[in-house]
């Protein structure tokens, strides 16, 4: 893994990560909880150097995060698996090898549930990664794995299909090392895929100073909200018929 790519993600995820970590406003109301469930589908680069011809990987994996409504943050447990083969020529003489990793990243992510339709988010914490490698070739065949513990950081966004529904990318990178064949190389790498999964929750709590969002033109009206509004106009027309009354006590007193 290239470091300036990590120094790029670190570049652009450390003020947002301050901002992460202020606590919620005052007025913030717990109401339940609220998280995100997603397969990711994407590919994983590991270091040319350890792992060419191998070094590029399908991957896939399942990723989740949750949270109070009031949190300013997510707990996020991440688990990834990936895969690549490749061949190569030394001496005229052709080898395969195979490559294997997985990782389980635990940290925190921050989602900004702010946008309608949109929530970015950055994330970052722990991960625990293993690797396997695998090489055939005339006269050789050699298999070995081995893990270790490094950090990720990252960041994408997901696109809400729906309420409950997202639609999203992300991109991050993993540090984590791990001895092979009696060489220590590295299990981390980049990542790059796509999200889908589910969303719970609804929408963002109101906090105080915020306004309520507009009612989008078609849109169901909240039941609770039109139940209020009818009680409000009987309560209107309760007060102009004794308003009326009232008119009409006040004529006869003049009459007689």
């Amino acid at each position: 893994m290239k470091i300036h790519f990590f120094f790029a993600l670190a570049v652009l995820a450390g003020p947002l990560f301050s901002q992460a970590l202020l606590p919620a406003p005052a007025g913030a109301e717990e109401t339940g909880w609220t998280g995100n469930a997603n397969v990711f589908l994407g590919a994983k680069a590991l270091d040319e150097n350890d792992w060419q011809p191998a070094n590029e990987q399908g991957e896939v994996g399942f990723e989740l995060d949750f949270a109070r409504r009031n949190w300013p943050v997510s707990i996020a447990v991440d688990y990834l698996t990936a895969a690549g083969k490749g061949s190569a020529y030394y001496y005229s003489q052709n080898y395969n090898m195979e490559s294997e990793t997985s990782e389980l990243n635990v940290g925190l992510r921050k989602v900004w549930n702010h946008y309608p339709h949109a929530r970015p988010f950055i994330e970052g914490g722990v991960s625990f990664a293993r690797a396997s490698a695998r090489i055939t070739g005339p006269g050789v065949s050699a298999q070995d794995s081995g893990g270790g513990t490094g950090t990720w950081l990252g960041g994408g966004i997901y696109w809400a299909l729906s309420e409950s529904f997202n639609l999203g990318m992300e991109l991050k990178g993993s540090a984590a090392k791990a001895d092979i064949l009696g060489v220590t190389t590295t299990a981390g790498g980049g990542h790059f895929g796509l999200l889908l999964g589910y969303h719970w929750g609804g929408a963002p709590v109101k906090t105080e100073g915020q306004p309520a969002p507009a009612r989008q033109a078609g849109s169901r009206p909240d039941p609770e909200l039109e139940i209020e509004r009818q009680k409000l106009d009987l309560e209107r027309q309760k007060l102009e018929l004794e308003k009326e009354r009232l008119e009409f006590e006040r004529r006869k007193l003049n009459k007689q």
